[in-house]
């Protein structure tokens, strides 16, 4: 592998990364707008 190949395997990495992140992010701002009162959000982290 050539020094650019490596770096531009590394810049898809990173890319994949930050849109999987984006998409994770989206997910849990979805679920705090349709989440319980704070009372439910307790008992399931004592679960």
């Amino acid at each position: 592998m050539t020094r650019q190949t490596i770096l531009e395997e590394i810049l898809r990495t990173k890319r994949d990364e930050i849109t999987s992140l984006t998409l994770f992010e989206k997910a849990l701002e979805a679920q705090v707008v349709k989440a319980p009162p704070l009372r439910g959000f307790e008992v399931a982290l004592q679960r």
